[in-house]
């Protein structure tokens, strides 16, 4: 079973004049192995995130309407325990497009990459 705690914190807004707002969040993935006895987690991913929220005012596209900018980080949280740490740092763009009763979130990222000898995911 797959258990997921995820927070949103509205930090500032309007900083720059352009209607934007800036928040910090924060989900908990675990995979919970129910079925066993002892149901223990088998996993658990933590992702703290920084994002901004520019609205777009485009008169002909309005359902095209925002766009986000982020940086966030994901890891296990294991350290370097028998080498089953396992974390990355990605910068991302998405937007929402609301085309009748449907709603796509398309998002672009990036990789930040890491020197070889810190690098839990060659």
């Amino acid at each position: 079973a797959k258990f997921q705690l995820s927070v949103k914190k509205r930090l500032f807004e309007n900083l720059l004049g352009l209607d934007e707002k800036y928040y910090i969040a924060y989900t908990q993935t675990s995979w919970w192995q129910i079925y066993k006895h002892s149901s223990p987690f088998r996993e658990t991913n933590y992702q703290p995130e920084f994002f901004i929220d520019l609205p777009l005012y485009l008169k002909d596209y309005e359902f095209f309407n925002n766009l986000r900018v982020g940086i966030l980080h994901e890891s296990n949280g294991k350290g370097d325990e028998n080498l089953q740490s396992r974390s990355w740092n990605r910068i991302y763009v998405s937007t929402a497009i609301l085309y009748n009763k449907f709603l796509f979130v398309p998002r672009l990222w990036y990789r930040i990459p890491e020197n070889k000898k810190d690098d839990d995911n060659p």
